[in-house]
């Protein structure tokens, strides 16, 4: 028996009490939102699906009904655990009797519905609640309330913060803002005792992740958009994070078209940033790849700017390109460019560290590079 069924036969056991008499009694629950006769009609007629909120109204008020008319219904036909589960279920596509629920399992599927069995395996029915009742509201107003609690139980939160970041670009900036004001980054504080090194805070447990799960999905759509909005809505910090986490993970095809999307909207800066960051951020195996693709599109200079970003990580990383580029035909070349990114004064410094690993040869490129141009 599908939902609106079940509540309707459970009208019928209550003694089939006036719209006007079930919007009364759901006004005396003391609940947030009330429910109009209009709309308990067409919850009650299957004209439009009801949300949790609206379920366990309409059976409270029901069931406070009979009692009042000295005709109880036993408990299991009102047990709020069930008409949870049966919620629950619906929305994973199990009602398919009732035209009205198939169409808006359908419009849920294709809006990427919000994974609550999580919720409903430890029993969060409230937040369960909170999901399901703001359907229509912008994510932005209500995901912080239920991430703090899932926080709290030490649960992940990555699942919503993934289906967060797949809004729009406008939505995923005031998601960013939500986020923020709600799990905010730790202050800097010099008197304090040294933090841990590997510790995460919530801040990074939420806006981190969020912003890395918007450069996976938005990276190659939306990028000049996101970072501007992030600007305008003066968390602008979180550019560089966003760049980065794109020069981590999106093919070289996409970020060759990302360079593209940005200097069109005349965002240079950010475009040289992103390349910058793929020499830098990427894993060491897949900075070539990205190389490559720019060698082989005749865009020198951008792959220029990629390889001079390794060499501002360190002694370590440059060895680490060294060793990826040291059987291409064009090693010399590529190694000049990554030693041109060396910043001024550290040469000498890096050569020494270099040499007490064992690798002289390279100590020794490093220290003619410093007297080389570009300066």
């Amino acid at each position: 028996m599908d939902l609106t069924s079940r509540l309707q036969d459970l009208h019928h056991r209550a003694g089939k009490p006036s719209y006007r008499t079930i919007e009364r009694l759901i006004a005396r629950q003391g609940r947030d939102q009330s429910m109009a006769r209009s709309t308990i009609q067409e919850k009650l007629s299957g004209k439009s699906p009801a949300t949790l909120t609206q379920i366990l109204s309409l059976v409270e008020a029901l069931a406070e009904h009979a009692r009042l008319i000295e005709s109880p219904i036993p408990a299991q036909a009102i047990d709020k655990g069930s008409w949870r589960d049966a919620y629950t279920a619906s929305l994973k596509g199990g009602e398919k009797s009732n035209p009205s629920a198939t169409a808006i399992t359908e419009r849920e599927v294709i809006s990427d519905p919000w994974n609550v069995e999580p919720l409903r395996q430890a029993h969060m029915y409230d937040l369960i609640e909170i999901i399901s009742s703001s359907s229509d509201a912008p994510v932005s107003s209500w995901l912080p309330r239920v991430i703090s609690p899932l926080l709290q139980a030490e649960m992940s939160c990555t699942d919503f913060l993934r289906r967060a970041a797949k809004e729009g670009p406008r939505e995923v900036v005031r998601i960013t803002e939500a986020l923020r004001k709600a799990f905010p980054p730790l202050k800097d504080d010099p008197w304090a005792a040294p933090q841990d090194p590997w510790a995460t805070s919530e801040h990074d447990k939420t806006v981190s992740v969020f912003i890395a799960q918007t450069a996976r999905i938005h990276g190659t759509r939306s990028t000049p958009a996101i970072i501007a909005g992030l600007r305008r809505a003066n968390i602008g910090e979180y550019t560089d994070q966003y760049l980065q986490s794109i020069a981590k993970v999106q093919p070289a095809s996409n970020i060759s078209r990302i360079v593209r999307h940005l200097r069109s909207a005349t965002l240079s800066r950010d475009s040289d940033k992103l390349l910058h960051f793929v020499g830098s951020e990427r894993q060491v195996g897949r900075v070539l790849e990205v190389v490559h693709h720019f060698t082989e599109s005749g865009d020198a200079n951008d792959r220029t700017k990629i390889l001079k970003g390794a060499a501002t990580k360190g002694w370590y990383r440059i060895k680490n390109i060294a060793a990826e580029i040291k059987d291409i035909r064009s090693k010399d070349d590529l190694l000049k460019e990554v030693l041109w990114g060396i910043p001024h004064g550290e040469h000498q410094d890096i050569a020494e560290q270099l040499a007490r690993a064992g690798h002289n040869e390279l100590a020794q490129r490093v220290l003619v590079s410093a007297d080389e141009p570009p300066f």
